[in-house]
C-alpha cells in the first residue's frame, strides 16, 4: 500500500495547500526500440520500476572488451550537456563480442525513482564504462516501452492521485481559520493521525542558500550556498566545486586519487595539491601569486619495478608549476633540488678523504684528520740546498776529462754545469783490442736515493742550434740534427756476419705496489707541431722513406684557425707536396677521407670518387629492431622519384643519380639534412632498395591480377566466337533453305 505525507504551509495573504506524495506505483512492461529496453513492473505493488538495456563495450582503440566492466548509468532530459536526472553505477559481464544486458534502476530498493517519467520531456540515457580514455558514449533516446513508466501516471495529474489535493471548499473552511494546532510535525515524521491539521511552516530563505530548519517548522538559510554547480561554506562567491571558508577538519583518509589508470605507454600523476602565497613585486606594483604544488608522480612505468615519488613543482603568478627538483621516493629518501646548501657546523657524511703528497691520514667516516708529512716537506727544502751546492761545485770545475784511449785519443772535453766545448765531442767506451765484448756505453739519468716518491733524473738529448749572424751578410746555421742509429752486424771471414743492432723505445714500467698502491707506467712521447698543414709550413712528426727521402709520411693535426679543434692528420707526401687523404675528428667525431668535414663516422671528400670494396653490410637483424611494418604505397612512392644526370661542380665528372631534396620530398628517411634541417647533404642509396623491393611486388601482384583478367576476358571472347560459328552455321542453313523456296509477289 501507498504511504502519504501531506504538509499543508499558510500564508498571511492567502493559503496555499501543498501537498507532497510518496508512494511505489508500478509501470507496465514496454520496449525500447534504441536497444532492446524492456521495463519489469507489475500491477502488484512492491515490484521494483526496472528497464531492461543491452549494449557493447570497447576500449579507447575500437576493441571490444570481455569480462567484468563497471558502467556508470545516468538518465538526462537532454541528447547533450546538463546534469544527470539519476545515475548508478553496475558490474556487467560482457560476453567475448563485448555484450552485455543491465537492468537500469536495479542498485535501488524500488528501481527507477516514478517521477522520472511524470513529464512529457524525452529521457536519454548515458553510459560510462570505467576504462582509460573512454568517457561517457553518446547517449541514447528512450522510446517505447520505458514509457509504460508514464502510463502509471495516467490516472494521476502530476504523479499525484486526485486525494492528494484539496477543493475549493477546503481551502475556503481553512481560510477561516486562525490558527492550526501542529501535531508531529517535526522533519522526519513518517505518519500523521486521520483529520489532523497539516504543519504551518514558517520562516524564509535567500536564493542560492541551502535551506536550514531552525526549529521544527522554520526554514532559514544555512551555511551552504550554491550559484553555478559550485558549493561554497562560509562565502558566496565559491571559486571551484567546494570552496571551504574556514577551517576543516576530516576524520578519515583524505585521498587524491589519480589521474587516470597507467597503461604500458603512460603513467599518470595524482590529483595536485596547490598551496598559495601572495607577495608585492616593487616592479610591477601588484600582488604576485606564489603556487607550490605536491603530487605524485610515476617512475619506471612498463617495467619490472614501477613505483612513483612525491614531487614539490612550483609556479608564479598564474603560470603552470614545473618541477623544483625535491622529491621523495617510495622509501622514503630525498632528492635535493640542484643548488641545496645545508646550514650548521654538526656532523655530517662523507664518502671519502684521502690525503694527497705532503699529507698524512684520511679516512671513510667519522671524524677525519689530515697531518703533514714532515719528512716528505722538510726533504723537499734539504733537497732545494742541496741542489744549489751541487750547481755551484759544478760551476767551480767548468770542465772535466771524460777519457782517453790508446787508439782513441781526444783532446775534447765535455763541458759538465755550463762548460763549453767546441768542436764535436765523442764519448765511446773502449777496450783493448783483445777484451771481448766490447763494452756498452750506458747514459743512465740519476735516480732518487730517498724513498719519498722523488722523480728519477731524466736524460734530455738536444741537437745544437745554428749560429746566427750580426749583420755581415750571412745566413744564420741550420739546427743540429739527432741521430740515433743502432750498430751494425759485426762480420767474420769464416761465419755468417752479425744482426744490426735495434733502436728500441720503451716506457718504463710501473713501480712497485707500496703503501698506496703501485705506480702507473711510462709513455712513449713523439712531439710534433699541433698547427701544421703542409710541408712548407710547421713541420709535423715524419717518416721518411731510407732509399727516397723525397717520399714522406707525416702524422699530426691540421691547423687550428678554422675552428676545426685541430684535426689529426695523416698525410703521404712525394717530393714535398702534401696531400691529406686521411683526418681524425678528436672531438669524438668520425673519420674523413680527402676532406676535413666530417659529419658522419666516416665521410669521404666531394667529388673524390665512390668507394670500392667487395662488400658493404649494414646493421639489419630483427633483434635491433621494433615496429616493423612493411612499406605502403611503394609503387607510388617510386613514380614520384626522378632520375637524373648531371656534372659534379668538384670535378665536372658526368654522373647519373637523384636530387636529395626531391627525394627528402617522398621518402625522407633516407636523406641526411645539414643542421639547418633544409638542405640536404646526400641519398642513402642502398636503403632506397627496401622501397622498390616493396615497389615490384605491388607491381607484380597488379600483373597477376591484370593477367587474370586477361585470361578471363580471353576464355570468354573464345566462347562469344563459338557462339558467332554457331549462329554462322545457322545462318547460312537458314539461308540456303530461304533460296529453294517460292519467291512470292504480292499482288496489286
Amino acid at each position: 500500500m501507498k504511504t502519504k505525507f501531506r504538509f499543508v504551509a499558510l500564508a498571511a495573504l492567502g493559503l496555499t495547500l501543498v501537498s507532497l506524495s510518496f508512494g511505489v506505483t508500478p509501470a507496465r512492461a514496454q520496449e525500447s526500440s534504441s536497444s532492446s529496453s524492456t521495463v519489469a513492473s507489475s500491477d502488484q505493488p512492491g515490484v521494483p520500476r526496472l528497464i531492461n538495456f543491452s549494449g557493447t563495450v570497447k576500449d579507447a582503440s575500437g576493441k571490444v572488451v570481455s569480462g567484468n566492466i563497471t558502467l556508470t548509468l545516468s538518465l538526462y532530459e537532454d541528447q547533450e550537456g546538463g546534469s544527470p536526472l539519476w545515475t548508478e553505477t553496475q558490474t556487467v559481464q560482457a560476453d567475448s563480442q563485448g555484450r552485455y544486458a543491465v537492468l537500469l534502476g536495479a542498485t535501488q530498493p524500488e528501481g527507477l525513482p516514478q517521477d522520472l517519467f511524470t513529464s512529457t520531456r524525452a529521457r536519454w540515457l548515458g553510459v560510462a564504462p570505467a576504462l582509460p580514455a573512454v568517457g561517457e558514449l553518446p547517449r541514447v533516446l528512450l522510446v517505447g516501452m520505458p514509457y509504460a513508466l508514464k502510463a502509471s501516471d495516467a490516472d494521476t495529474l502530476g504523479g499525484r492521485p486526485a486525494s492528494a489535493y484539496v477543493t475549493t471548499d477546503v481551502l475556503s473552511a481553512q481560510a477561516a481559520i486562525s490558527a492550526v494546532s501542529v501535531q508531529d510535525t517535526a522533519p522526519g515524521s513518517t505518519s500523521q493521525e486521520p483529520g489532523a491539521q497539516p504543519p504551518t511552516i514558517s520562516g524564509g530563505g535567500t536564493t542560492d542558500y541551502i535551506p536550514l530548519w531552525t526549529s521544527s517548522s522554520k526554514l532559514g538559510n544555512s551555511t551552504l550556498f550554491e550559484t553555478g554547480g559550485k558549493v561554497g561554506i562560509g562565502n558566496i562567491t565559491p571559486a571551484s566545486t567546494l570552496d571551504v571558508t574556514g577551517g576543516a577538519t576530516v576524520r578519515g583518509d583524505l585521498q587524491l586519487p589519480s589521474t587516470g589508470t597507467a597503461t604500458a605507454t603512460a603513467g599518470f600523476n595524482s590529483q595536485p595539491s596547490d598551496w598559495f602565497a601572495s607577495s608585492f613585486s616593487s616592479t610591477t606594483s601588484k600582488a604576485v601569486s606564489q603556487d607550490f604544488r605536491w603530487q605524485a608522480q610515476p617512475t619506471g612505468n612498463n617495467s619490472a619495478s614501477p613505483s612513483g615519488t612525491l614531487n614539490l613543482l612550483f609556479g608564479a603568478n598564474g603560470a603552470a608549476p614545473t618541477a623544483t627538483g625535491l622529491a621523495v621516493n617510495n622509501l622514503g629518501q630525498i632528492t635535493f633540488a640542484s643548488g641545496q646548501t645545508f646550514p650548521g657546523t654538526g656532523s655530517g657524511t662523507i664518502t671519502g678523504v684521502t690525503a694527497g703528497t705532503g699529507l698524512m691520514g684520511g679516512g671513510a667516516s667519522g671524524n677525519v684528520t689530515l697531518n703533514v708529512n714532515e719528512g716528505v716537506v722538510a726533504f723537499q727544502n734539504d733537497l732545494t740546498n742541496a741542489e744549489n751546492t751541487l750547481n755551484a761545485a759544478i760551476t767551480a770545475a767548468q770542465t772535466a776529462a771524460i777519457g782517453t784511449s790508446e787508439s782513441y785519443s781526444s783532446s775534447n772535453f765535455l763541458g759538465l754545469g755550463g762548460g763549453t766545448v767546441n768542436g764535436n765531442v765523442t764519448i765511446q767506451g773502449f777496450v783493448p783490442f783483445n777484451a771481448q765484448p766490447a763494452p756498452a756505453l750506458n747514459v743512465v739519468g740519476g735516480s732518487s736515493q730517498v724513498g719519498v716518491g722523488l722523480p728519477g733524473a731524466g736524460i734530455n738529448l738536444a741537437a745544437g742550434n745554428g749560429d746566427y749572424d750580426y749583420g755581415i751578410g750571412q745566413y744564420g746555421g741550420a739546427g743540429g740534427t739527432i741521430t740515433l742509429t743502432a750498430g751494425s752486424g759485426g762480420y767474420s771471414q769464416n761465419e755468417t756476419g752479425g744482426n744490426g743492432g735495434q733502436i728500441v723505445l720503451q716506457p718504463g714500467a710501473p713501480g712497485s705496489a707500496g703503501f698506496f698502491g703501485p705506480g702507473a707506467a711510462g709513455n712513449v712521447l713523439l712531439q710534433a707541431d699541433d698547427n701544421g698543414s703542409t710541408r712548407g709550413g710547421p713541420h709535423q712528426f715524419i717518416i721518411e722513406g731510407r732509399s727516397n727521402s723525397n717520399k714522406q709520411l707525416l702524422i699530426g693535426y691540421l691547423a687550428d684557425n678554422g675552428g676545426d679543434l685541430g684535426y689529426g692528420a695523416l698525410q703521404a707526401t712525394v717530393n714535398g707536396t702534401a696531400n691529406t687523404p686521411l683526418v681524425l675528428n678528436p672531438n669524438g667525431g668520425g673519420v674523413g677521407i680527402e676532406t676535413t668535414t666530417v659529419t658522419n663516422s666516416l665521410t669521404i671528400g666531394q667529388g673524390q670518387g665512390p668507394a670500392v670494396a667487395d662488400g658493404w653490410n649494414t646493421y639489419s637483424s630483427r633483434r635491433w629492431k621494433i615496429n616493423i611494418k612493411t612499406l605502403p604505397d611503394a609503387l607510388d612512392k617510386v613514380e614520384q622519384l626522378r632520375g637524373v644526370s648531371y656534372d659534379l661542380k668538384a670535378n665536372g665528372k658526368h654522373e647519373i643519380g637523384v636530387i636529395a631534396e626531391e627525394v627528402g620530398a617522398v621518402v625522407p628517411e633516407v636523406v641526411q639534412w645539414e643542421k639547418n634541417g633544409k638542405d640536404a647533404q646526400g641519398v642513402d642509396y642502398s636503403r632506397l632498395t627496401a622501397l622498390l623491393i616493396e615497389a615490384v611486388k605491388q607491381q607484380q601482384r597488379e600483373i597477376r591480377q591484370q593477367n587474370a583478367m586477361l585470361r578471363t576476358q580471353g576464355a570468354t571472347l573464345k566462347h562469344l566466337r563459338a557462339q558467332v560459328r554457331t549462329l554462322n552455321v545457322k545462318l547460312a542453313t537458314v539461308t540456303q533453305s530461304a533460296a529453294g523456296q517460292p519467291r512470292l509477289v504480292a499482288e496489286r
